[in-house]
């Protein structure tokens, strides 16, 4: 899209963006290649939560196209890619899979609310359901398949079916899902496996694997689908069920909140009345404290700059950095104000030993010194600095 009256070198002089059937826009840059979709961080889904930074204008494709008066249904296109083998209802799929490929070779696994899941290996012979499959043969040929019918939902909506490739760990005798595909063959990541179970009211062990809560959590974190551990946490019974001061587990969380920088599995944590010592234990938050405060001196040395907190004020050309940095300060303040403040205290004890230069600690020291509104100072205790709130 060109706006002509706009300069050649401005943010939105050129804006592209891609369409797919039933899906509508699902990828659009501005001329400076900033992401214009708000639910897009960096090639990662955030799973329906909005992003903590936006492109430096706050406006995405949708705005655009508005103040343009350009109207966004245009671009939703809409097409049922399931051939006329079957009609849109479930006894039609349930004679599909009788009749072709036979009652030996499927199971039906779950039935309610007018949604079915079925079981079956035979891909080749279910791709007479559809008018195209694309190229994805190669996954689902060597793998069970489960297939999601929500017969609620018209032949045309993108999520009315997901088709997911099961695949068999022998060393650890359980099954997992890493890939979803819709009825238009394209990739789901805004959901997932786990997700789209919930969501069918579907057992979690409906393939193999341990139904504990604490399996639940952890898939949820490894797959950084932080809607799902909201609604986990927001569950009484779930929290009751968990097994408190699991290392394992807070080494996963880790993990996953320093590979998508985003709060939203942090906020699900706190905002469900947990905090990172009592779920997890005291070690992962002084981890978490350590990688944020190494995250930071790191930007401080590519932008040579000693204060923490004037990296915000800096103009980053680099969208990941800006993002990294807004959501690293946020991170810290979120943990100071509802944890314990000995982890903390901890990791300044460390700091020295962690390689940061004195400059920088004490940027540190004065950053959260301002954020809890208490003095942060160091006592000569034995020959050594020791770390304390004054006041």
């Amino acid at each position: 899209m060109f706006d002509f009256s706009q300069p050649e070198d401005s943010e939105f002089s050129i804006v592209g963006f891609t369409c797919n059937v039933n899906h509508g826009i699902t990828h659009a840059h501005s001329f400076t290649n900033r992401s214009l979709m708000n639910d897009e961080e960096d090639g990662f889904y955030d799973f329906n939560l909005v992003p903590f930074v936006e492109s430096k204008s706050n406006k995405t494709i949708a705005a655009i196209l508005k103040e343009r008066n350009i109207p966004l249904e245009m671009f939703a296109q809409t097409s049922s890619n399931f051939s006329s083998v079957i009609e849109w209802n479930c006894q039609s799929v349930l004679n599909f899979f009788d009749d072709i490929i036979g009652k030996s070779n499927y199971r039906l696994l779950f039935s309610q609310d007018n949604r079915i899941i079925i079981r079956t290996n035979s891909y080749d012979e279910i791709q007479c359901l559809f008018k195209k499959t694309d190229e994805v043969r190669d996954v689902f040929l060597f793998n069970n398949i489960l297939l999601f019918f929500d017969f609620n939902k018209s032949c045309t909506d993108s999520d009315n079916f997901y088709m997911a490739a099961i695949q068999h760990n022998d060393a650890k005798c359980k099954e997992s899902c890493d890939y979803v595909v819709d009825s238009t063959f394209t990739i789901v990541r805004r959901k997932t496996f786990d997700h789209i179970l919930l969501e069918y009211g579907a057992p979690y062990d409906i393939i193999k694997r341990r139904n504990s809560a604490n399996d639940k959590l952890e898939d949820a974190l490894m797959k950084y689908d932080a809607e799902l551990v909201n609604i986990y946490l927001s569950d009484e019974t779930f929290k009751s069920q968990l097994k408190n001061n699991q290392t394992d587990i807070g080494h996963v969380f880790t993990e996953s909140i320093f590979s998508h920088y985003s709060l939203s599995l942090i906020n699900a944590i706190y905002d469900n009345g947990l905090t990172l010592t009592k779920l997890f234990h005291k070690s992962t938050l002084v981890s978490v404290y350590l990688k944020t405060f190494d995250v930071l001196y790191r930007l401080c040395k590519k932008y040579r700059f000693l204060d923490v907190t004037s990296l915000t004020d800096v103009m980053i050309l680099n969208q990941t950095d800006e993002k990294v940095i807004t959501v690293s300060l946020d991170l810290l303040k979120r943990m100071m104000q509802l944890e314990t403040e000995e982890p903390l205290l901890d990791v300044f004890q460390m700091c020295n030993s962690y390689g940061f230069n004195s400059a920088f600690i004490e940027a540190m020291r004065k950053f959260v010194s301002e954020a809890t509104n208490r003095e942060l100072a160091f006592e000569t205790s034995n020959g050594s600095n020791r770390p304390r709130f004054t006041a």
